[in-house]
Parts: structure tokens; sequence; C-alpha cells
């Protein structure tokens, strides 16, 4: 399988020819058979083999049986006849008896039996497949002298073999006289037994001599026959194996290169359909080029270990940090130190709930300058380079870690901000002496009766009006009547804490938050340090004003423990100054309603 490219631009792929492997699917098929056939073919002989050694190996034991019996019992003593003659061989005292009826009997011995026996298997008429011969080296009995595989047999016999078997085609010599054709024969050994001797002692053998043996000699052609039968039979067995492998492989094969042409016209498909969206996102990235290189907002990638991996022009124009600046850097660089801890949770939490943030942000130009921008951030889905633990962007000084990669967008709302800052100002400050006014005196009294209540301790609210004010304002002008109460701003904020709140109501009506005091002794302190100071005259370009001040204090929550019952009693407190001569400050008692 080799690999081109073609001229559209895609891969085109050469396969090995189906014809090729068509031939190789029935060579491999009808090989793998032969071989198998050829195992058979040699198992089927040697199965035959072994049948014939068995048949052999039975004739010889029945043959030794009848043996053994007729000489256990002294030999057999048979009507002498023509047929069965005396055995002139045989040299025994008892051999020839006359019966008291006038009868010749004759005795038969183990080897005389053999041998006649013999004769009858020998005759055609028998039906019998085989022949046996009893023979020996040393025969008493010419007629049972051994022929040259006997002789050999016998002699291997003595040598400690047990058994033989041979195959001889027809007409092979003398070695296959006895039946003509194709044969195979079996031969084992007869030892001399304690029966034996009473016969051969004289021949000098002793009990477990090699006396002589008997040979069968069987016709192969029926082995033959079916050794032929199971051959063929295996030849077709193996034959319609082969083929019927041939022909699966060849339906694998067949069906393989249909799927892979398939699958070439899909992977040709692929491949220009990949061409063709490759050139639409190379264009795509170009327009995406074009916006991320003209968009006014800035635009900055981090990895998810907060390192900027990219920036735009508009980021280089607002935060004057130039791209070979920014890149590689934590986006620390940029943080204000504005934001506080929580502010970075807040976050993070969102980061992680949403994937995705936004809100105001302050950050720290390259000449140091800060700027307020909006601020968008959004966690990305896959991975950027150099993924390993990310930090969240603007949140590296809170240790806020979160996985995967942002995309922090921003512009800048300085501007902006400043004019809603102006904006919020005017709404809640008085704009002549730039107190907070009433809505956001308000405000801060609630929040600190939060605060109060939750550490229980003292909290007191002052309201406080200039005596005598309308009447120099009459006879100066409204003009020194503001110059009033600009001075009386200042002498009261000089008169409390940082942490205190100087409001005007409206007219020349005022109201002090104390958000925390240690009793009554610390808030009459400042409300008589109020007193003292305005008693001094204002010297204004119009000429110089004397007036003075009322005072009332209410204290949480030996007062009243609302926002509301607090101004009613410290309101109250006021006006029980004023009906008691004025210039002067009280705190709030049941009396003060009267």
């Amino acid at each position: 399988m080799k690999q081109h490219d073609a001229d559209d631009g895609t891969t085109r792929t050469r396969y090995v020819p189906y014809w090729l492997v068509v031939m190789v699917c029935y060579v491999v098929s009808f090989s793998g058979a032969a071989s198998l056939w050829v195992r058979d073919y040699r198992d089927v002989q040697i199965a035959a083999e072994v049948l014939a050694r068995e048949q052999g190996a039975i004739v010889f034991n029945l043959i030794q049986l009848s043996r053994q019996w007729n000489a256990e019992h002294g030999g057999v003593w048979v009507e002498e006849t023509a047929s069965s003659p005396a055995n002139p061989y045989l040299d025994h005292a008892e051999r020839d008896l006359l019966t008291v009826d006038g009868k010749r009997l004759t005795m038969v011995n183990p080897a005389y039996m053999t041998r006649q026996m013999a004769e009858m298997a020998g005759k055609s008429d028998t039906g019998l497949r085989l022949r046996f011969h009893l023979t020996s080296l040393n025969p008493i009995r010419p007629d049972n002298r051994a022929d040259v595989w006997e002789s050999e047999s016998l002699r291997m016999f003595e040598a400690g073999a047990k058994e033989r078997l041979s195959y001889f085609d027809a007409g092979t010599g003398s070695q296959a006289s006895h039946t003509g054709s194709p044969a195979y024969r079996y031969m084992a050994p007869l030892p001399v037994t304690s029966a034996c001797m009473d016969c051969h002692a004289k021949q000098g053998y002793k009990v477990g001599d090699i006396r002589g043996g008997i040979s069968v000699t069987m016709e192969a052609n029926h082995f033959r026959d079916m050794v032929r039968s199971q051959r063929e039979s295996k030849t077709v067995s193996y034959f319609a194996m082969a083929l019927l492998f041939a022909l699966l492989l060849h339906s694998v094969a067949w069906r393989s290169y249909r799927y892979a042409a398939h699958m070439r016209r899909i992977q040709r498909e692929q491949e220009l359909t990949i061409l063709e969206r490759t050139a639409a996102l190379s264009e795509s990235g170009a327009r995406y080029r074009g916006v991320f290189d003209t968009v006014t907002e800035a635009i900055m990638v981090l990895d998810d270990r907060g390192t900027v991996v990219q920036v735009n022009p508009a980021f280089t124009r607002i935060t004057g940090y130039t791209a070979e600046m920014a890149v590689g850097q934590s986006v620390d660089f940029l943080r204000s130190g504005h934001h506080d801890q929580k502010f970075f949770a807040m976050m993070d939490a969102a980061l992680v709930a949403q994937g995705h943030w936004e809100g105001d942000y302050w950050i720290r130009r390259q000449d140091g300058g800060l700027l307020v921008v909006w601020q968008s951030v959004t966690r990305l889905r896959g991975e950027l380079p150099a993924a390993s633990g990310g930090v969240v962007p603007m949140a590296a000084e809170a240790g806020s870690v979160l996985s995967g990669g942002l995309v922090i967008t921003f512009f800048d709302i300085t501007a902006r901000k400043t004019e809603e800052d102006a904006v919020r100002h005017l709404a809640q400050h008085d704009l002549l002496t730039e107190l907070p006014n009433r809505g956001l005196f308000l405000d801060r009294l609630g929040k600190a009766l939060e605060q109060a209540e939750r550490h229980q301790r003292l909290l007191a609210v002052m309201y406080f009006d200039l005596d005598k004010f309308k009447a120099a304002n009459d006879t100066l002008g409204h003009a020194a009547g503001d110059a009033i109460l600009q001075q009386t701003a200042q002498r009261a904020l000089r008169c409390v804490r940082a942490a205190d709140t100087v409001a005007r109501f409206g007219g020349d009506e005022f109201a002090i938050l104390l958000p925390e005091v240690h009793g009554e002794d610390e808030a009459l302190d400042i409300a008589g340090r109020l007193v003292a100071s305005m008693a001094e005259p204002f010297f204004l370009s119009e000429g110089k004003a004397e007036v003075s001040v009322s005072v009332g204090l209410a204290l949480f929550p030996v007062h009243g423990t609302t926002a509301l019952e607090l101004q009613q009693r410290a309101d109250k407190a006021l006006y029980a100054v004023k009906r008691a001569g004025r210039n002067a400050c009280r705190i709030y008692s049941p009396d003060c309603e009267a």
C-alpha cells in the first residue's frame, strides 16, 4: 500500500490488486488443506499397520493358548488315520496306544497340533485370509525350517525383541509365497516353558529359551482397501474444506474491498471537505485577525496559569503596554491594588459557577496612572498552551485558582466613571456646604445601627441648628448667610472624628452621626466643642456676624433602637434646648416631651 498526492490536493492510496488477494486466499486455503491431508495420509497408513499388528497378535495368542492347553495336559491322543498319522518326529514312550477295543491312538503334542492347524488354515476352501507357520532355527521337522524373514525375526527375538511386523508386495520371492498377493507378516517368539521340557529337554533347551516362533501371514488387500477408502474420503473432505474456506476468504476479501472502496470514497470526500473548510477557516481567520486588530476594546488572552499569550492593538492603546511587553507576563502587572480579597473571591465564584464575570475594574497603566475599565472575563472551555493550574486574571494576589484559559476584554470608562461619581456626589451632598445630605445621612445611619447592634455598642445622633441665623441673613444678605452656613460646616467637621458624619438637611438644620461612643460623656463632649466653636464670631466680607447653635442628642439603644426613634428624640432634645434659652446642648430625656 503506497500513498501519493493527487492533483486536487487530496491523498491517494494504492492498494494490493484484488486478483492477487483472491489468489492468495485460494493458495493459503489449499496449502493448509494439503498439509493436513499429508499428515492424515501418514496417520491412515500407521492405523492400518496397527490394525494388522493387533490382528496378527490375536491369531498368535489364540494359537499359543491352544498349545499351552495341549502341553499342560501332556498332549492328546487321537485315532490314527491317514490324515492324522503317527508323528515320526515325536520321541515319546507313549506316542502310540492301543485301546481295549483295538483302535490305534497316536499322540498329538503342541508342535504336531500347530502344524495340522496351519495345514488346515492353508487350504483355500477355509475362506481365511491368513496363514501361519511354526518355525525354528533348529527344527526337528524339516518343513518347520525358517525362511529368510523368519530367520531374521528369530534372531531379533533372541536379542530381546517381542514381536515383528513387515509388509510385502505381491510376489516378493519366498517371503510372500504363502498368499501370492500383498501381505502383512507378523511373528512372535515361543519361549520354552516347563511343560515343553518333556519333548525339548533332549535338544538342550532350558526354560525361558527361544524355542522358535509362529509367523502369521495376512493378506493386505482388505487393509489397503481400508486405507484407500479413508484416503479418498479425507481427500474429498479436505478439498471441500479448502474450497469452502477459500470461498469464505474470497467473500471476506470481496466485502473488505467493497468496504475499503467505500472508505476511500468517504476519505476523499472528507479530505475535500477538510480542504474546503481549511480554506474557509483561513478566510475566517483573516477576518478574525482583522477584527482582533481593529476592534476598539482591549483583548487579552491568558493561559490557565494567568500568563498573557496574546493582546490586540487596542490593549496597547489603552494600557500603554506593547505586545512584546505583555506576552509571557503574569497578568498581575496590570493590578492596581484598588481591589480587596473579597472582590477577587466574588470574581472567582462567578467564573466557577457561570464561566463569566463582568464589572468595573481598576488597572494601572504602563506610565503608572490608574484607569477604571469595564471588564468582561470569560473562561475558555478548551486548553491553551502551557496549561497547568491556572490563576484567575486580576486575582493573582488573592491566590485564586481555576483551570482553563481566559479571554479578557475591557474598555476605558474612566471619564464616564468620573461623570457618574460627580452625579452621584451631587445627588448625595449639599451643593453649598459639600456635606452629605439627608439621604446619605440616613443611609449611613442605617448601616451604623446594624454595626452597633451586632457589636452591642453605643451610637449617637445629634441634631443642631443655628440660633439668630435669620437675623444675620436678613441684615447682611443672602451671600453672607451662605458664607455662615459654609463656615458652620467647616467648624462642625473640626469638632468630630474622621469616622463621624456631619450632614446638612436644609436651611440652617444640620445633623451629626457618631457611629461609636463609649458613653454619654463622650457624646456631650463633642456636642460641647460644637457649641463653643459656633459661639465664636463669623468674620465675613459683609461684616461680623454672631450666631450660636442648639444641639439635641439621642443615644442608641438608650433612647431608641430605630433610625426614626433616634431622629425624633434628638429633634425633641434640640427644641427643649431652644425653649430653655438656646446656645446649649442636651441629651434626650422624657421631660423633653413636655
